[in-house]
């Protein structure tokens, strides 16, 4: 039997802005770009990158899980998500966020809109909520192909995947995917290692070019070398901490 699974980008995608991260850093009135500089030329890694963020919200007295929440929680769906996932849980598509944004937000986008898989990066907490200062790793920036490979096998042994997402780091998703969808992508790079280019304030824009039936499509993509998908980031990166 085949199983047919939507996996979208979160930021930009699903929800209005283009990082989590950068909504926090905003709203505090607080920047990473050291952080941000030091990641893309390989000086640090992504635990190191989340605690850069991390500190610097510490410093400003954020200091609770909740802190955090009550900011995502202003982050507003885009135009269409909702009424694109439902369609898609008529066609008899699963879905999945992979997103190296917050879980915060991520979880309840998923619960909000029905998604069965929610893949996200986390704040590690004590008991009480406080913060510790470190992330939770489970989408790395780079390698998004990873966990979403993962989740993807579990599916079952005939899978047809469509991804969709708006960023340089989406192209890993992109290349083991029967179908890729650029939506509203941010540079150049992005539409070439897509399938299919749209731009458009509503979400709902992106079914025309999904039918119910998805046909099986190039998926060499499962053999991508780590290397290339750092370096398509690195020769077109964009938002700080963009998932």
């Amino acid at each position: 039997m085949v199983v047919k699974v939507v996996a979208f980008d979160m930021d930009g995608v699903l929800v209005e802005g283009q990082s989590s991260w950068v909504t926090v850093h905003f709203a505090l009135g607080t920047d990473n770009e050291a952080g941000y500089r030091a990641y893309t030329a390989g000086l640090i890694d992504d635990h190191q990158f989340m605690r850069s963020d991390i500190a610097l919200w510490l410093e400003r007295g954020v200091d609770h899980i909740d802190d955090v929440r009550r900011i995502l929680d202003r982050v507003p769906l885009f135009p269409g998500a909702a009424q694109t996932v439902r369609t898609l849980r008529e066609w008899g598509f699963r879905t999945v966020i992979v997103s190296g944004g917050l879980d915060l937000l991520a979880g309840r986008i998923g619960r909000e809109l029905g998604i069965d898989v929610v893949l996200a990066n986390g704040l590690e907490t004590f008991e009480d909520g406080h913060l510790t200062g470190r992330g939770i790793l489970r989408v790395p920036l780079l390698n998004k192909r990873a966990p979403l490979a993962v989740t993807v096998s579990r599916m079952g042994d005939d899978v047809r995947l469509v991804s969709i997402g708006d960023s340089a780091v989406d192209i890993a998703m992109f290349m083991i995917s029967d179908l890729s969808i650029a939506f509203n992508p941010r540079d150049r790079v992005v539409s070439e290692g897509a399938t299919r280019t749209v731009f458009s304030g509503d979400l709902t824009a992106v079914l025309e070019y999904i039918a119910p039936d998805v046909p099986a499509g190039n998926t060499d993509g499962w053999i991508l070398d780590d290397m290339t998908a750092t370096e398509i980031f690195r020769d077109h990166r964009g938002t700080p901490n963009d998932p």
